[in-house]
């Protein structure tokens, strides 16, 4: 089976008598929210949410339950930029 990390991990947390994990993680990518036009206030919201799950360490717990520490991202901006 191959599919996104997470996905993975479920199938094999919840099937652990049949499935296992192999390799490693080889590569990974922020995930994002898309909200409607005009939900600035509720971007922000989202944003300083996800800031308070980092500092209180849970955002490292959740991302270490689903073996996906290595897709982890610093900072949660609204609308950061795309240009490289």
């Amino acid at each position: 089976m191959v599919a996104d990390s997470p996905v993975c991990t479920d199938a094999v947390l919840k099937n652990a008598d049949k499935l296992e994990l192999l390799g490693k993680l080889y590569d990974s990518g922020p995930y994002g929210y898309a909200l409607a036009k005009g939900q600035d206030e509720f971007a922000k919201a989202i944003a300083q949410a996800l800031t308070e799950l980092k500092d209180s360490g849970d955002y490292a717990r959740i991302l270490d339950k689903w073996k996906s520490a290595d897709g982890a991202i610093s900072t949660f901006e609204v609308n950061p930029s795309t240009s490289s």
